[in-house]
């Protein structure tokens, strides 16, 4: 992605893979995920991203609910809510 890294999840096919910095607003430059949780019912995603606005690197948690079976993960990663926690 032009030299610049992005956090992505992705499900054995070319199609699941999803870009989590396409969720995020503002204007990021390098993202990376360092840990992934589930309980079944949620998954969220832990890492950390350049905030070009503030100049420092930024602790990230990307949280979605786990798409059903027959559901488009694409789709349902669309509706991710982004929850940021700054890093002093």
């Amino acid at each position: 992605m032009g030299g610049v890294q992005k956090a992505s999840l992705w499900s054995n096919t070319a199609a699941s893979w999803f870009d989590l910095s396409s969720v995020l607003t503002g204007s990021w430059g390098s993202t990376g995920a360092n840990a992934i949780w589930t309980d079944g019912n949620v998954i969220q995603i832990a890492g950390s991203g350049f905030n070009n606005a503030t100049n420092r690197t930024e602790a990230l948690l990307w949280t979605t609910v786990v798409p059903e079976p027959t559901s488009v993960v694409g789709l349902a990663l669309a509706s991710l809510i982004l929850l940021r926690k700054r890093r002093n």
